[in-house]
């Protein structure tokens, strides 16, 4: 019996029914609806907003169509903006901007429904590459939809060249063009066709400070070749409803035309809507969690779907997976996820990949591969080192099939990486120096490189490379790569002493000397990219058992990272962690809880009591606790309640134990994972036992190949610490 059946008394479950996409708005998710990967993004655009386009209580500008979900840093997209209005045409933003009436803001994964304060209804309903939208106008004033062409977050005029042409006859727009002003520095093309089913009463174009009408017989074509406001108005008789369908393209105005043609041929909302529900009934029902509690769903369902968003798939556009914003964020959790319940879609993330090499090679700009690719460009972003090899060597690890190319080729992409998207310091000296942030193929990363952080994150790469040339029988290569992932060891100061504990990460000036009086709780965003002293630490976990020895080995490597535990869960600061050790909730120390699950360790309770701290963290507010940068928040939120946690590049996931009674994860092979637990509770924190396939399980770990295969994992939890596990 389909175990969801069972727990709803045989009502069909559907989880479509608790995403809300208004939970995650303050962590820089969009409150509007998007397709699994889907190329379009519509959703409603406030006033002041985050990197979402939308921030709580404020008011409605209108309707972007493409958004970083989740990210910090500088604001990108919020293309082509939307807005229906009333009366005047207005192209100041705060002019038209209306709230929301309190209650009707309806946030589904397949739809977003408003009523405004001016009178205006309006819903969306998202399809691959387009949407179609139904505003429903008030009696009283004229009807009024303004496209601008040329804002986007925070840039009102960020089309430094482009055209709009109007076809009043046919009731359509397209246009678009240069735009500038993303995360990543590189300029875009970007570009929309936009079709309305109710004839106007009048048409026009906003250029600058000008405002004028244009023939309502013929096609008018208007380009500009500076950046400044610039779009086009359409006026409705009053108490209009109007359907609107657009589609976007990277590639061409054109591109945009025949995805609106081939995804919503007509202006059927209902079918495009429900089409919407569907595939993500069945994107989010690869996992059941069997549950009576509400809140629970919700946040559980919502974390599926953010993590479902990004990558977006516009292969079918410009011909590549986009909007890595960044692998930095993701390799962690949401890839080591996409293996278990999505390993097509990560073996064609990965074919995506390889193209982008081939093509760099190709163009021959240097760049193999960069960890942050949006809006089609390479952007070398620099945050730890070459995150990109770490997934396609997880992914290869852990049995991803490929369909374009093979793991050869993958592996011909990092051993490029290693080659060339390293410091020439690095492979020289065996260390990053701040002077330096030319690869070994003469690009430049950004500001985020940090000295210490890339060391180490080379490091870790080519432990990666190591690892996967050893399965494939490279002999000579594992053992060079093998050799250099010990550099993390050149940046190493053992001089360093904090609360007690000596030994600590630390940048070396350019003369290769380490600067005196290092501070373990700062370095942040000058040694390190987002950590200090104590989060970096802990970098290397690939390379476990050597961390483990230069702490001191195994008593006083657990005593230093249960210090830096108890003094980083309860005193949680947004910046630096707590007073500089461990931020638990941002990317650097996500896996650090399970290194106390290590075999070198073996003390899954010291791991539980932090993992309840975390916990306790996602389960305090309406959001995340941080940005939930593009899945990378969601997915950890999904292994900390399902009990096991996965090391990247590793074949090992290492046990905390459950929150939840009852989860079936659907494997992509065909196999089931079924996770359960007795004595579930919020006190009940502590594995007592635990059993894989009905035998004793006495050590916190299993394997990707244990766990592929499915199988049950049944987890006994109380109150209080136990022997389980220990060693």
């Amino acid at each position: 019996m389909n175990m969801k059946t069972e727990k709803t008394d045989k009502k069909v479950f559907d989880p479509t029914t608790y995403a809300d996409l208004l939970f995650g708005v303050g962590s820089a998710t969009s409150a509007g609806p998007t397709l699994p990967a889907g190329s379009i993004h519509p959703s409603p655009e406030t006033l002041e907003n985050d990197c979402g386009g939308y921030l709580r209580n404020q008011p409605i500008v209108g309707f972007g169509h493409a958004y970083t979900s989740g990210a910090g840093g500088t604001k990108c997209y919020g293309n082509f903006l939307l807005s229906p209005t009333l009366g005047k045409v207005e192209t100041d933003h705060s002019k038209r901007a209306a709230h929301a009436v309190g209650g009707t803001e309806k946030a589904r994964c397949y739809e977003y429904a408003v009523a405004l304060e001016n009178g205006i209804s309006a819903k969306v309903a998202p399809a691959r590459s387009s949407a179609i939208y139904a505003f429903t106008y008030p009696k009283n004033q004229d009807a009024v939809l303004l496209m601008d062409v040329a804002h986007k977050l925070d840039i009102d005029a960020s089309l430094q060249y482009g055209s709009l042409t109007i076809d009043a006859k046919d009731k359509c727009l397209f246009g678009g063009g240069r735009f500038f002003g993303n995360w990543n520095d590189a300029e875009w093309n970007m570009f929309f066709a936009m079709q309305f089913d109710e004839d106007c009463t009048e048409i026009g174009v906003f250029e600058g400070d000008k405002i004028y009408a244009v023939a309502a017989d013929k096609t008018t074509c208007v380009s500009i070749d500076q950046a400044k406001r610039f779009g086009a108005y359409i006026k409705f008789k009053k108490g209009s409803t109007v359907k609107v369908k657009i589609a976007i393209s990277f590639v061409s105005a054109e591109q945009a035309k025949r995805f609106l043609c081939e995804q919503i041929p007509d202006f059927d909302y209902e079918r495009v809507k429900l089409v919407a529900r569907d595939t993500w009934r069945e994107t989010l029902g690869v996992i059941d969690l069997c549950s009576d509690d509400t809140a629970l769903l919700r946040r559980f369902y919502t974390a599926m779907y953010h993590m479902n968003i990004q990558p977006r798939d516009r292969t079918d556009d410009h011909g590549k997976w986009d909007d890595f914003h960044t692998v930095w964020d993701t390799w962690k959790t949401l890839f080591p996820m996409y293996a278990l319940i999505y390993p097509q879609k990560l073996g064609a993330i990965i074919d995506s990949m390889i193209d982008r090499a081939k093509e760099n090679a190709r163009l021959g700009n240097g760049i193999v591969i960069a960890d942050e690719f949006s809006s089609g460009q390479e952007g070398l972003a620099g945050q730890g080192g070459n995150d990109v090899d770490n997934v396609i060597v997880d992914a290869y690890l852990k049995g991803v099939p490929l369909r374009k190319y093979t793991w050869e080729d993958a592996y011909g992409v990092l051993l490029d990486s290693a080659e060339r998207m390293r410091t020439p310091d690095y492979v020289e000296k065996g260390y990053v120096i701040i002077a330096n942030r030319e690869t070994v193929s003469g690009v430049d990363y950004t500001w985020r490189i940090k000295p210490a952080a890339a060391t180490m994150g080379f490091a870790f790469n080519d432990k990666a490379i190591a690892t996967m040339a050893r399965k494939m029988g490279k002999a000579d290569d594992c053992e060079k790569y093998e050799k250099r992932s010990k550099n993390w060891l050149n940046v190493w100061n053992t001089e360093v002493e904090s609360e007690g504990f000596f030994g600590f990460p630390q940048m070396r000036n350019d003369d290769g000397v380490f600067e005196l009086g290092f501070d373990a709780h700062g370095g942040y965003n000058k040694h390190f990219y987002e950590a200090t002293g104590w989060d970096a630490s802990y970098i290397n976990y690939n390379d476990v058992s050597r961390l483990v020895a230069t702490m001191g080995g195994a008593e006083l490597f657990t005593k230093r990272l249960l210090w830096a535990c108890d003094h980083s869960v309860n005193y949680y600061n947004d910046d630096h962690g707590a007073e500089g050790y461990l931020n638990f909730t941002n990317e650097p120390s996500f896996h650090i809880p399970w290194l106390f699950c290590t075999d070198e360790i073996r003390r899954p309770d010291l791991a539980a009591k932090v993992i309840d701290g975390i916990i306790k963290r996602f389960s305090m507010q309406n959001d995340y606790p941080g940005d939930e940068d593009n899945g990378g928040m969601s997915s950890y939120y999904i292994f900390l309640m399902c009990g096991f946690f996965p090391f990247a590049t590793t074949e090992n996931y290492y046990l905390h134990g459950t929150r939840v009674e009852k989860i079936v994860f659907h494997l992509g092979n065909g196999k089931q994972l079924l996770i359960t637990g007795e004595n579930v509770g919020d006190e009940n924190i502590y594995v007592q036992s635990a059993t894989w396939q009905g035998e004793a399980l006495n050590e916190c770990k299993l394997t990707h190949g244990q766990i592929s295969q499915g199988g049950h994992l049944h987890f006994v939890m109380g109150n209080k610490p136990s022997a389980w596990a220990k060693r």
